[in-house]
């Protein structure tokens, strides 16, 4: 398949008027939404969902590793759906779950995604944690409310498929001192996990970053190396 030679951003943004970008202090790329419901348009929205780099790094890992079927947590005005939703068209289509509870957002994300083709998108106006799955998933991304990020996480855990990859949002040192307020503190059930070798991850250190989680596969030597060593 032959793919855009923009970028996935520069595709974003030119099927939407009303989104910007500008650049933090810290070199970092943002979005800014100017028709974002209930908000003075001439203000706009700072940082609206994942940054440009998170939204680029999220579209070249789900065109490398191909999933079929995604699920989101916290569509918002639909920023990382539209980096997801695009990858998976451009790898030739695919099932896509996102959730939103806000009845005012979720239809304006649905209407930001149509331009998408070839991606069979649901975008569900429930809870998170009254969602319930239909089938396994090969990528999970978590933005809803940031303490919900990671239970959320565990609570889908049985339908993500082995190989599969799980990326909370925003949670960089989520137990420091601060961020604990915001994030909550990391689940023990979660650390058990990765004690047992049953789940493991890495840390994004970008301007929002999150944590990045792997269940082993079947047939898994990394995992076998850990808890060989445990």
């Amino acid at each position: 398949m032959i793919v855009s030679k923009l970028t996935p951003t520069e595709r974003i943004l030119a099927m939407d008027s009303h989104l910007k970008v500008s650049e933090t202090e810290r070199g970092f790329n943002i979005f800014t939404a100017y028709d974002y419901p209930g908000r003075d348009p001439a203000v706009g929205e700072v940082s609206v969902g994942v940054g440009v780099e998170d939204g680029e790094f999220m579209y070249a890992l789900i065109r490398g590793i191909k999933p079929k079927r995604v699920l989101e947590t916290g569509t918002n005005v639909g920023i990382s759906s539209r980096f997801i939703a695009l990858a998976m068209s451009d790898n030739g289509g695919g099932v896509f779950d996102t959730i939103e509870h806000d009845g005012t957002l979720s239809p304006i994300a649905r209407g930001k995604m149509s331009w998408i083709p070839g991606v069979n998108i649901t975008a569900h106006r429930i809870a998170s944690k009254d969602f319930t799955p239909s089938g396994m998933y090969e990528f999970m991304f978590f933005d809803s409310n940031p303490p919900d990020r990671m239970p959320d996480m565990l609570r889908y855990l049985d339908h993500l498929a082995p190989g599969g990859m799980a990326w909370t949002h925003d949670h960089q040192n989520v137990e420091n001192k601060g961020v604990t307020d915001v994030h909550g503190s990391v689940p023990e059930e979660l650390k058990d996990k990765m004690r047992a070798g049953t789940l493991r991850g890495i840390v994004l250190n970008a301007h929002h970053g999150g944590c990045l989680f792997q269940k082993p596969f079947e047939f898994d030597w990394m995992r076998d190396a850990i808890t060989k060593v445990g």
